[in-house]
């Protein structure tokens, strides 16, 4: 698993917690409740957020016998649940990680550390971004030094205790909290979301009419030799021409429509 930053020569450096090679992290972690706080590492630590396709959801994945395929499933889009709380966790995390320049290229500072627990400091021009983690079955307590006068922990919304610079929170077990002076994300309406278009069939053997006007019959799905890459074959029903393209420009959309339309129910 990797876990990066910015590197001296200005190149940037991803985070993440797994990918097609490694088994899923919802398989590795052996206690389950950390979960979330690995991700709120992902997005706080130095380095570009990465999300392993299917991991927003929290699906499993460990390889059998040098087999990788069980990483790497395919998934259904319309399947997944939206109102999982792991997917809500992520998607404030994407929203607090968008709304904050110091969590995205701010300089690491950290403040205290022990064997559970984690605090530290994102900061750039100005805007200091505060970031703490319990990862123990107790709860916790800090109390450190700030410049503000009034901390919200964003992943909540709760305000935190300050007095005469000094904060003082109060962590429940297995929790993480993210604290800023200005709380521009809960303070902003919930952004619509776009809904997940179902990726179309294909179906051999049927008709499809081309956006210009013509008419054809898919015969199969072959493999280019050289990119591996999936193309249609199909033939015109005007004069028998056989034709092939990518699958994927076969099923793509022109305008407001598809390039090809299935004709056949």
């Amino acid at each position: 698993y990797g876990m990066g930053g910015n590197r001296p020569d200005g190149l940037k450096l991803y985070n993440f917690v797994d990918n097609h090679d490694v088994e899923r992290i919802a398989s590795k972690l052996w206690n389950k409740a950390h979960y979330k706080q690995v991700h709120v590492l992902l997005y706080t630590l130095p380095g570009v957020a990465s999300i392993y396709y299917g991991s927003e959801f929290g699906i499993e994945g460990a390889k059998q016998g040098g087999d990788d395929s069980p990483m790497r499933p395919c998934l259904n889009l319309a399947d997944m649940d939206k109102n999982a709380p792991i997917y809500k966790h992520l998607v404030k995390l994407g929203r607090i990680y968008r709304a904050y320049p110091a969590l995205r290229t701010g300089g690491y500072r950290r403040i205290n550390i022990t064997n559970r627990q984690l605090l530290f400091a994102k900061e750039l021009d100005g805007q200091t971004v505060y970031v703490a983690l319990n990862l123990d079955e107790n709860a916790f307590d800090w109390d450190f030094g700030t410049h503000y006068s009034g901390l919200v922990d964003v992943l909540s919304g709760k305000p935190i205790d300050v007095n005469n610079g000094n904060a003082h929170i109060h962590m429940e077990p297995f929790s993480s909290m993210i604290l800023v002076n200005d709380d521009i994300v809960n303070d902003q309406t919930e952004p619509e979301e776009v809904p997940v278009e179902v990726p179309r069939e294909l179906h051999e053997g049927q008709h499809y009419r081309h956006f210009k006007g013509g008419q054809y019959t898919v015969l199969g799905v072959a493999t280019h030799s050289e990119t591996l890459e999936d193309m249609v074959v199909y033939r015109s029903d005007a004069d028998g021409t056989v034709w092939v393209r990518p699958k994927a420009m076969f099923m793509d959309k022109v305008g407001d429509g598809y390039r090809f339309t299935l004709l056949d129910d």
